[in-house]
């Protein structure tokens, strides 16, 4: 082990020339959607969104709370004395 190279190489630097020389076909490039299309066709209804609004306050609240209560809980456990846990 001694001796060797930490790295290998990935590519043989022949290849490498000849990639970095090729040229760009900037019409392949162009073909190539990268973005999409990113608008939603769809109207959203108010009442809807309000619902999935509701929904994920909710759902945040809820974790929320389970999150304080378990701390809470290992607060107390932690502050007993030992012979009572």
């Amino acid at each position: 082990m001694k001796g060797r190279p930490l790295l290998c190489e990935a590519a043989s630097p022949e290849a490498v020339e000849k990639i970095l020389d090729c040229q760009v076909d900037a019409d392949r490039i162009k073909s190539f959607d990268y973005l999409g299309d990113l608008s939603s066709p769809r109207i959203a209804n108010p009442g809807e969104a309000q619902k999935l609004l509701d929904e994920l306050r909710s759902s945040f609240d809820t974790q929320r709370l389970e999150q304080l209560f378990g701390q809470t809980r290992q607060e107390l456990f932690g502050q007993l004395p030992s012979p009572l846990v």
